[in-house]
Formats: C-alpha cells, structure tokens, sequence
C-alpha cells in the first residue's frame, strides 16, 4: 500500500472518530449508553470501522502501530464485533470510545500532518 493510500485511511479513521464523539456528547453518560440500543449500536459499528481501517494500516506499515497507541485495542475489539458479537460489554466499549480515542485521534492528526 503506498503513503497516499495510508494518509487516506488515516484521514478516514476520523470521520467515525468524529460520529463517535457526536453521539457521546447525546448520550452524555455509560447508563444512557448501556441502555440506549441506537447509541451502543452506532458507536459499535464506528468502533468496527476504526479498526478495519486500523488493521489495513497496520499490517501495510506495521510501525505505525507504535505512533497509533491503543491501536491493538481497536482492533482487537474489531474482531469481537465482528466475530463473537454477543459478549461485548457495553462497559468495554464506552471505555475505549472515551479513554482510548482522544489519543488515537490526536496521533492520527499528527501523523496526517507528518505526511
């Protein structure tokens, strides 16, 4: 894959990043999260996204995935929504919607930027 293509799924893993932090700002708190099918189902699939997205990058050019921290993470819960749908814990998911994406978010700028 060449570094015009990463630097296009790189800007593409901040569009979800974006929708993500929309519906937070809706739902405000992991009760309202847990309890609202619409907002746990639309940050599961942009969290999906994010980590397909993540995964091309990665095995393209595997030391991004040190400058992208929590990227495994993503990834990982990637494979369990798509594979093993049922046990994700809405806990799991608010978690790293809310710690894990503001850092990825600002490495991903900078990376655009580096490009």
């Amino acid at each position: 894959m060449g570094e015009r293509l990463i630097n296009e799924y790189l800007k593409d893993v901040l569009r979800p990043i974006d929708e993500i932090v929309a519906t937070k700002k809706k739902c405000k708190t992991l009760n309202t999260f847990r309890n609202t099918t619409h907002y746990l189902r639309t940050i599961e699939y942009d969290l999906l996204l994010i980590g397909e997205l993540l995964k091309k990058i990665i095995s393209s050019k595997p030391n991004l995935a040190e400058k992208i921290p929590g990227s495994e993470k993503i990834i990982a819960l990637r494979n369990f929504l798509a594979h093993a749908y049922e046990s994700i814990e809405p806990e799991e998911t608010w978690k790293i919607a809310t710690v894990e994406l503001p850092t990825i978010k600002k490495q991903i700028k900078l990376l655009i930027k580096t490009k």
